[in-house]
């Protein structure tokens, strides 16, 4: 998977994804909290930026697998 082309702009294909990566965390985020489940959490913050990491990961294999599809 090399770089994107946006306009004659070279971009790395981590950076979209990171960004549609933290869209699906903050739904999921809002959907734990309502749920309670935030009470189970010791450090919020390191579960957040894990669930980050999870979620950009996840985007950035849908988006390997969709690509080798159409290859």
């Amino acid at each position: 998977m090399g770089e994107w082309n946006i306009f004659g702009l070279l971009v790395s294909p981590l950076l979209p994804c990171a960004g549609f990566g933290w869209l699906l965390s903050f739904f999921v985020r809002r959907r734990l909290v309502k749920t309670g489940f935030y009470v189970l959490v010791w450090h919020e913050s390191l579960f957040n930026l894990s669930l980050l990491i999870i979620c950009t990961g996840v985007v950035l294999e849908l988006v390997r697998l969709i690509g080798n599809c159409f290859i």
